[in-house]
């Protein structure tokens, strides 16, 4: 018997395929596979043509969770999964063969990733790669900062997906919150060299404490603290902001994931529905990516303009339905997202933020409120002196200072500035506040990741359009008190704002 299977896409493979324990009628009917059906086969998702079943597959994330568990059950559980890939194209076994023997890039060229099929009576879904949506219509980018590059071995070829790792939770040996922290620790431990556990060592991690109740394995969720304490567990921070923050003021939600997303950082999102009169039911997934559309001029307006602010939906590993689902804000306080019922048709499921929770490195100390703070007073004391005649859109987010300077050398910087720049000493994490509208950069503000949340952190004001120069010069040496206030103006330290004013006067005596 050939160790594995190649059929032509349909739910009816589909269903076929990723059966194991579980019945292909049973299949049919669950949550995960309405939305596989439709994310992997329509236009509108990946459009998957063939699937190739590896029959007998070991699973790394698995095995451990099975040696922790399973193993010991008198009832004797399968160590062996099933992993089903898929390709956009249409091939039979005899062109499989003929790549597999060839230096063709074919396969990987056509590569739409793998589900993992675990041989359990529930839980089916295992570790999951799966391809990104493509380009939206009208004028919509998505965006996906979190996902990275995966090499995967296909019988002795090594073929690429840019993904994320996915899993259906095991509700033995984990949580939606266990596998939620386990697919952000995908790329954790990649961004920060960290630890990667699986979803059983992450519920180990979280510990069995005085507020909740049971015990380890089987277990039945994770709340906040727990959470906090498996990400504290592998030398990352918490950062938390609870739905008090949220209460009639979404947008601040959709502001901070935004600002640490874009760095390559997944947000976990711990959201509650009503699923009766007086009762919640929390839920956890992972923030992958977001939507937005092309920013629009308008007039200047006191109140300072974002480009989170545009963001139209969020893009979550979400276990109860499948990688990538689409979540959007709904009102001021609510998120939704859709579900596919067993025939087919679409419905909205509607939630509430419980939590936002953030794993960053240590030294990462200053937030994204405290740099805000200080952007807006700069946006503020540009709005009051008519520096900018358009209305500016703030871009505001964490960055790697390495990847920064090589932004800088690729932009259209002044070159004797440039140079300048990418030699100066950063440290490794740092704020960028980008005044730009409708894709033109005027000016970046540059703040230190690591200094104390009240201290001066902004180091640096770099203009890219040498048209606002002058007259930024003119404001800045007239009325220097509003530039170094400690309380309302932007709280420059003197030697950053003497290091400004050197910059814009060597800009200004360039040569038109």
């Amino acid at each position: 018997m050939r160790p594995y299977q190649i059929l032509p896409f349909t739910n009816e493979n589909l269903a076929k395929a990723l059966s194991s324990k579980i019945p292909e009628g049973r299949i049919l009917d669950r949550a995960q596979f309405l939305y596989l059906k439709n994310y992997l086969g329509s236009t509108d998702g990946i459009n998957a043509k063939t699937i190739v079943v590896e029959l007998d597959y070991v699973s790394k994330a698995y095995i451990t969770d099975y040696s922790n568990y399973y193993a010991t059950c008198f009832q004797e559980y399968e160590r062996m999964c099933k992993r089903v890939h898929f390709f956009n194209v249409e091939f039979n076994d005899e062109r499989l063969r003929k790549e597999l023997l060839s230096e063709s890039e074919f396969l990987n060229n056509h590569y739409l990733g793998y589900i993992v099929v675990k041989p359990l009576p529930d839980s089916v879904i295992g570790p999951t790669l799966l391809a990104t949506y493509g380009k939206r219509e009208n004028d919509h980018q998505r965006f996906f900062p979190a996902c990275k590059v995966y090499h995967v071995n296909f019988f002795g070829k090594t073929l690429a997906v840019q993904s994320l790792a996915y899993q259906e939770q095991d509700t033995v040996v984990s949580a939606c919150a266990s596998v939620a922290i386990w697919s952000a620790f995908h790329k954790t431990s990649s961004l920060f060299k960290t630890a990667l556990p699986s979803p059983g060592e992450i519920t180990k991690l979280a510990g069995n404490l005085f507020f909740n109740y049971g015990r380890i394995y089987p277990n039945h969720g994770l709340d906040l603290t727990q959470v906090c304490r498996a990400i504290d567990a592998i030398g990352l921070v918490s950062e938390v902001r609870s739905s008090k923050r949220f209460d009639g003021e979404i947008f601040l939600a959709s502001r901070i994931i935004y600002a640490y997303l874009k760095c390559g950082i997944p947000i976990l999102l711990l959201i509650k529905s009503s699923s009766a009169p007086g009762v919640s039911v929390g839920h956890a997934v992972t923030i992958i990516g977001y939507s937005k559309p092309k920013p629009k001029a308008s007039n200047p307006s006191k109140e300072i303009t974002l480009i989170a602010d545009g963001i139209d939906k969020f893009y979550v590993h979400d276990d109860q339905l499948g990688p990538f689902a689409s979540y959007e804000f709904s009102g001021k306080t609510a998120l939704k997202t859709h579900h596919w019922n067993s025939s087919g048709e679409k419905n909205y499921l509607s939630y509430w933020i419980h939590a936002v929770v953030i794993p960053v490195y240590p030294k990462i100390r200053v937030g994204f409120e405290d740099v805000f703070d200080r952007v807006d007073n700069f946006d503020r004391t540009f709005f009051e002196f008519d520096i900018f005649n358009v209305e500016l859109e703030w871009d505001v987010y964490l960055e790697e200072s390495n990847k920064y300077k090589g932004d800088l050398l690729k932009s259209n910087l002044d070159e004797d500035l440039k140079i300048k720049k990418v030699t100066a000493n950063y440290p490794r994490y740092i704020w960028v506040a980008k005044a730009q509208i409708q894709g033109h950069v005027f000016l970046d503000l540059i703040f230190d990741s690591t200094d104390i949340p009240s201290g001066r952190c902004c180091l640096d004001l770099i203009v890219h359009d040498i048209a606002v120069a002058p007259l930024l010069m003119q404001v800045m040496t007239e009325y220097p008190k509003i530039f170094t206030d400690e309380i309302e103006g932007p709280n420059l330290d003197k030697k950053i704002y003497e290091g400004i004013i050197n910059d814009l006067s060597g800009l200004i005596k360039k040569p038109n």
